[in-house]
């Protein structure tokens, strides 16, 4: 509540200074918009968090449901000038899953990553193929996480970022238990970040 209080307060504000003629309507109507976006992103996450996962499982290649989500985030990367690349494999790699709500589970993690890196910093997608499953990696060279940040990653609410719920990183996880799959975070302090996913072949 408290994170959609504050974006609502002033979205009241701009709609006030709209109605009664004051200042630039373009910047003002900007504002609320992008305002608005965000308790949307909110209200998503908290439902998501809330309600028991349910997957529509098929065959799908994992190198497209990748690209898709690679693409999503490409011009975030392009404005904070960070260096972002994608590597697939070039042979098609068919996994029973959920495209979509996996690919919004990348989503979050790749954005996350583009976050925590500075201007000319690299992120870097990887999708590798074992014995026994499909490895998905996310590798940035950003700020990293301290020792308690890193514990408490997969906790509800806790968050370390301005504006986030906390639930990004829980959501993530739920939707790749959900795959039967494994999910792992390594980071160090001003080294960065990888992010390790794990989804059987079978």
């Amino acid at each position: 509540v408290h994170d959609l209080k504050n974006p609502l307060i002033v979205i009241l504000g701009f709609a006030k200074r709209i109605r009664d003629g004051k200042g630039n309507v373009s910047e003002a109507a900007q504002t609320i918009i992008e305002l608005a976006e965000n308790m949307q992103r909110i209200v998503y996450d908290v439902l998501d968090f809330s309600k028991p996962i349910k997957l529509e499982l098929k065959k799908e290649d994992i190198g497209i449901i990748v690209t898709k989500a690679y693409e999503y985030c490409k011009s975030k990367a392009e404005e904070k000038g960070v260096i972002f690349s994608i590597n697939i494999p070039a042979t098609p790699t068919e996994i029973t899953i959920d495209g979509f709500a996996l690919q919004r589970a990348l989503v979050n993690l790749i954005n996350n990553s583009i976050e925590a890196s500075a201007k000319g910093k690299t992120v870097t997608v990887i999708v590798e193929t074992g014995k026994q499953c499909v490895i998905i990696r996310v590798k940035d060279a950003g700020s990293g996480m301290d020792r308690e940040t890193l514990e408490n990653i997969f906790v509800p609410f806790y968050t370390r970022k301005s504006g986030g719920t906390g639930l990004g990183m829980v959501i993530a996880k739920k939707v790749i238990e959900g795959h039967r799959g494994n999910i792992r975070v390594k980071s160090e302090v001003n080294k960065g970040t990888e992010v390790l996913i794990e989804l059987p072949l079978v």
